[in-house]
């Protein structure tokens, strides 16, 4: 299990969008759909494993690579609807 990181922040959109690109590939790497942003920078992603486990090793992942919280999200939640685009 991946190890968490704690910080007093949340990841802002622009600092998610500034990484993009590796954010994509640790996505793609880590067996989960492609990125969506909503607009207060969550991800939303999909993933074919029952549970958490998949989502919160990309969660915990994708913020040390930002270098802040980024909350992650599946996109089969009430959340994840229609308030989202494309990473």
């Amino acid at each position: 299990m991946s190890t968490m990181i704690s910080v007093d922040r949340r990841a802002t959109p622009s600092e998610i969008k500034a990484h993009r690109d590796d954010l994509k590939t640790l996505a793609s790497a880590s067996g989960v759909g492609p990125p969506r942003i909503a607009s207060d920078g969550t991800l939303i992603v999909h993933s074919e494993d029952p549970g958490y486990r998949r989502i919160s090793r990309f969660a915990g992942d994708a913020s040390r690579l930002v270098g802040a919280y980024v909350l992650v999200i599946t996109d089969d939640v009430p959340a994840a609807i229609g308030a989202s685009e494309t990473l």
